[in-house]
């Protein structure tokens, strides 16, 4: 009888899952892609969001605005256990991805006191006298590891440089690395420093992968198709300090550029400041979340995926309405290993370029060369 029964259930579960659908995107619940690739989308309150948020649902996959208008933010139940969303939900993710290419991630089982260990070790090391930190300067490296000093690292086509200083952290290597991924050097003055990036190097590594496998399926690839240019990739964390904008004359703590890698993964971010690009030009303020991950698309995806997934443009500025306060950020830029020959995903017969020819270029053109 039970055996019947499950029969039953399997014959009868496809229809209903029609009739659900049918249900739901009759109520105006879910929000409609069009074939031009333009967000429709419809309020609905979930997990204690308020009414008044924008969201779109593709699946379990929910899509809603909590920074801002046009700024997205959703939650993939896939970085938390093995399965994948099925190509229906990928195809739309791309077209979202398309459509905007900047979001947020949550549910991502990153632990806050991790993040918050690492951010304190970054405070630490930021408060430590020039001198000692000029101890670790990445000249000769090409900014790959260690200490990057304010007024180096210069947007392309810029000539003000940006007011930040910065501290690159890349993984533990071993035989099996690429000979030309650098190792990390090691802080003496703040204990437990490495370790914590280590760590967090890791972390935001597994969930960088995931988020690159919704992205293989929404492409139309194998959900694997990225793993081998990252296993051994040459992926780097920034630790990054704005100081305190001087005067009004210059509010740019970092002048508008793209990122050179696949996809850009932030955390944690507690003062505002950053904005996005938007396709009609304007300037969209992406309010800062300590519980999301912010994620955006690099120039290498866009240049692999013949601008289907355009990198985003993005800025850091200062509001001059406000007072200017210290500024502390985390990215993590996921990278391909130097060897990987960055070509169409679409095209058999395009050359492509090696990673580190692409990477060194733009190291170039922004002064970290």
């Amino acid at each position: 009888m039970l055996s019947v029964l499950k029969l039953i259930g399997l014959v009868l579960s496809p229809f209903l899952l029609i009739l659900i659908y049918v249900f739901i995107s009759s109520s105006g619940l879910v929000g409609n892609l069009p074939e031009d690739g333009e967000l429709v989308y419809s309020p609905r309150p979930v997990d204690n969001i308020p009414l008044s948020e924008k969201q779109i649902f593709f699946g379990d996959l929910h899509v809603h605005t909590t920074f801002s208008q046009d700024a997205f933010l959703f939650s993939l139940p896939m970085l938390q256990g093995e399965g994948v969303h099925p190509p229906a939900d990928a195809c739309n993710f791309a077209r979202f991805c398309s459509s905007l290419d900047f979001f947020s991630i949550t549910d991502h089982g990153l632990s806050q006191d991790l993040i918050d260990r690492c951010y304190a070790c970054s405070k630490d090391f930021f408060d430590l006298d020039f001198q000692e930190k000029e101890a670790y300067s990445s000249v000769g490296s090409k900014g790959a590891r260690g200490y990057t000093p304010k007024g180096i690292e210069t947007a392309v086509g810029e000539k003000i440089a940006d007011q930040k200083e910065f501290w690159h952290h890349g993984p533990v290597i071993d035989d099996s690395y690429d000979k030309k991924i650098p190792p990390n050097i090691y802080i003496n003055e703040v204990p437990n420093f490495n370790e914590n990036f280590d760590q967090l190097y890791n972390e935001l590594h597994k969930i960088g992968s995931r988020v690159l496998s919704v992205i293989s399926l929404s492409l139309g690839l194998d959900k694997d198709y990225f793993s081998p240019w990252i296993d051994k990739g040459n992926s780097l964390l920034r630790s990054i300090h704005y100081p305190p904008v001087q005067g009004n004359t210059n509010p740019h703590r970092a002048r508008a550029h793209t990122d050179i890698n696949l996809i850009t993964l932030l955390i944690g971010a507690e003062e505002g400041g950053l904005e996005v690009l938007n396709k009609d030009g304007s300037w969209i303020k992406v309010e800062p979340s300590s519980n999301a991950i912010v994620c955006n698309i690099g120039d290498m995806m866009q240049l692999v995926t013949d601008k289907q997934l355009v990198s985003t443009t993005h800025r850091v500025i200062q509001d001059l309405e406000q007072e200017s306060k210290a500024r502390y950020s985390i990215p993590f830029f996921l990278h391909p290993a130097p060897s990987i020959n960055l070509k169409s995903v679409f095209r058999e017969n395009d050359d492509g370029i090696l990673a580190d020819d692409f990477l060194d270029e733009r190291l170039k053109a922004i002064k970290l060369y």
